[in-house]
């Protein structure tokens, strides 16, 4: 209950944490186990008016948008596919994507999808700084905001050896 009243719409005392240590012990594990739940958890949902004036429930957190290492997106995938894709009813699945190459055009099926849909978007770092400069790319196209971004490695982007 406390995490659904932190995450209420509005509400700036959540700005993000930092979860940091050796390699492991289990990081990604804890990172794909709260975003699961921040995905699927029937409380994390808020009412909102919709534009014919009826009350609609929303999910406070639906898109998140995971920045890695180029050398890592293949290892955040096969994490994913391990914690998520479980054939067990008792755990709703979450609908995930990386977007790890290809032309702007497929990129930008990717982004849509992920926009319309929600779940999580796994990029490399210098593939989202690519597509932000590029013109024809989703993030110019489409001014879609994650509800949650997650950084690994965010000391690589902070200290310039990032592009």
């Amino acid at each position: 209950e406390n995490v659904s009243k932190a995450l209420r719409p509005g509400n700036s005392d959540v700005c993000g944490c930092i979860l940091a240590h050796n390699m492991g012990l289990g990081k990604s594990l804890q990172v794909i186990s709260l975003l699961h739940v921040l995905l699927v958890h029937d409380k994390l949902v808020t009412k909102i008016k919709t534009e014919d004036e009826t009350m609609e429930e929303r999910r406070i957190v639906n898109r998140v948008l995971l920045l890695v290492p180029v050398n890592t997106v293949a290892n955040w995938n096969e994490e994913f596919t391990k914690w998520t894709e479980m054939d067990d009813l008792r755990f709703p699945r979450i609908d995930f994507h990386c977007i790890n190459s290809g032309d702007a055009g497929s990129r930008q099926q990717y982004w849509d999808r992920w926009s319309r849909r929600g779940g999580v978007l796994i990029v490399s770092f210098e593939l989202f700084a690519r597509m932000y400069r590029d013109d024809k790319t989703p993030t110019k196209k489409a001014p879609t905001t994650p509800d949650v971004m997650v950084i690994d490695e965010a000391h690589l982007v902070f200290s310039g050896q990032s592009t």
